[in-house]
């Protein structure tokens, strides 16, 4: 059995202070209350950040996604509280998190992977390792968030 992994692009953040900590791509990097965490790995000003989920376990207002330096970090530069969405929405998010909703910035999934497990024998026996392979257009998890985001916009 495998799983499902993508990429995302955060971009158009225009917020002068905190366009730097949030603008960026961001890839696969576990999973928080259910849904997946993502790591930026190549942040303009090469800043740390996180996308993540945080349930309503403490509290309705704590409920949706999260931009910060760290899952259930102190810091949080963005927030958005789609708590329906999978993935990150891509639009409606406040910039600061407790600020107006910023219109130009867009979360999006650039890519989609179907990382298989496989084997592969060595010296000492066999190995798990994992394998990327890009998942077709016509995949329906494709097709489901490229329809999710033209109903947003």
């Amino acid at each position: 059995m495998g799983e499902c992994t993508h990429t995302l692009e955060v971009n158009g953040c225009t917020h002068e202070l905190l366009e730097s900590f949030i603008n960026g791509n961001y890839e696969s990097a576990g999973v928080n209350h259910g849904k997946p965490v993502y790591q930026c790995y190549d942040n303009p000003r090469g800043y740390a950040s996180v996308i993540y989920y945080w349930d309503d376990r403490d509290g309705p207002m704590w409920n949706g996604w999260w931009i910060g330096d760290v899952v259930a970090g102190y810091e949080a530069w963005a927030f958005n509280s789609d708590n329906a969405s999978k993935l990150p929405p891509s639009v409606g998010w406040l910039v600061p998190a407790q600020g107006p909703i910023d219109e130009t910035m867009v979360v999006e999934v650039k890519d989609f992977y179907y990382r298989a497990k496989y084997y592969r024998a060595n010296g000492s026996g066999r190995t798990r390792t994992k394998k990327k392979q890009a998942l077709p257009d016509d995949h329906p998890l494709v097709k489901k968030r490229r329809s999710d985001a033209r109903a947003q916009r």
